[in-house]
């Protein structure tokens, strides 16, 4: 990574800062992996029907969804550090908050919102973080590795679940200990200043601006979250055990860590729109062909592999177009606009998701997978021309 020039009022520690943000957001994606098919697989045990597994994994999404439009002024008012630490503490708080309740279900659902809401916080600053620090000339390629690294922990995740279960207190500690260590890499670097001109809904402005661009976040969260809350599932009920279904949200998460620097590099060198083209394009195609996959993890897992590899490209080329296209005293707004689009998705997905497959039964996650990105590959290919997609 490349020093910015001297004359940059952050050239002293952005590339300090910009490893300490990836870092941190890195060990945050760790636990977030860990809770989600851990939460779903302790849900099911308790008998929790599928459309309320799917509400119940939304709201973390709402948690933040709701509370988004405030995060700007609440980062300026306290500065990125302090929002992250605060963030970080309530993601521990929460998660042992869940193991308290047990199968006291209906707490998991205040409980989850904090937990969504702390998510985003995380997310938020660590994007505005680095979007403020990366220099124009290689953006794609930067938020390439924020977005590997955030693969990293995603995939590292449900492997925890896989070597160490989902009884007793051991997974929760273990997932309290990962948010604890987030906090780490960030304690010794200075933040960037946060942009002061916007107010807490400032956002909603530049949303019809680019709605492919926004789009993106919404359109990965919604696809990945009911990935990875109805996979472990559906490999239960194939008869594949909780195993393979862990091992398949591992092996999607291995091809977003794959891909990323890949695509970021491509959308660096041959333009943003052309990449989110491809990566909308390819991600219905996967989805096609993961709808008439033969009942075995032999053909699951490569589709998956490529599939966790171009989703999350869909987020890497959003959050690359946010950086280059907009104003710099717009990227506090901006991110956090991405960010609450992301929560929508999030909120939307795994709760769809949950309602088709109650009506449809375990097809129905393909069916609607397939409807979601063929709509938003239909959007992308007409706005391929636009300066803003």
């Amino acid at each position: 990574m490349k020093a910015p020039p001297s004359g940059d009022k952050h050239a002293p520690y952005s590339i300090a800062g910009v490893v300490a943000a990836i870092a941190a957001i890195m060990i945050a994606a760790t636990g977030l992996g860990h809770s989600l098919p851990l939460f779903s697989i302790l849900l099911k045990n308790y008998g929790v029907s599928d459309s309320l597994i799917g509400l119940n994994t939304a709201m973390y999404a709402l948690g933040f969804t709701a509370l988004a439009p405030f995060f700007p002024r609440i980062i300026i008012a306290l500065g990125l550090k302090p929002f992250i630490f605060i963030c970080v503490t309530l993601m521990v708080v929460s998660y042992g908050a869940i193991y308290l309740a047990g199968d006291t279900i209906w707490l998991w659902y205040p409980i989850r919102a904090v937990y969504g809401f702390a998510v985003a916080g995380i997310f938020v600053g660590s994007e505005i973080w680095v979007n403020k620090l990366a220099p124009p000339h290689i953006r794609g390629q930067i938020i390439g590795i924020y977005t590997t690294f955030v693969a990293l922990g995603l995939a590292l995740g449900p492997l925890l679940v896989d070597l160490y279960g989902y009884n007793g207190l051991l997974p929760f500690a273990i997932g309290m200990g990962i948010f604890a260590l987030a906090a780490l890499p960030i304690c010794f670097v200075k933040a960037p200043k946060p942009s002061p001109q916007h107010s807490a809904k400032g956002f909603f402005k530049f949303i019809p601006k680019a709605p492919a661009t926004f789009l993106s976040a919404a359109i990965f969260a919604a696809v990945e979250s009911a990935i990875l809350v109805f996979l472990p599932i559906l490999a239960i009920e194939k008869g594949w055990g909780a195993e393979i279904g862990a091992r398949s949200i591992s092996v999607y998460g291995f091809g977003m860590l794959a891909m990323q620097y890949l695509i970021g590099r491509f959308a660096d060198r041959t333009g943003h729109n052309r990449t989110l083209t491809f990566c909308a394009v390819g991600c219905l195609v996967m989805s096609i062909i993961f709808c008439t996959l033969n009942d075995t993890p032999f053909t699951l897992f490569p589709i998956l592999f490529l599939w966790g590899g171009l989703l999350a490209g869909l987020y890497t080329v959003g959050l690359t177009i946010v950086g280059a296209r907009f104003d710099e005293n717009d990227i506090t707004a901006t991110n956090t606009g991405l960010v609450f689009t992301f929560g929508v998705g999030a909120v939307l997905g795994p709760l769809s998701a949950g309602l088709v497959r109650q009506w449809t039964g375990p097809d129905g996650l393909s069916l609607f997978l397939i409807l979601l990105l063929g709509l938003y590959a239909v959007m992308v290919w007409q706005r391929r021309h636009k300066t803003l997609p």
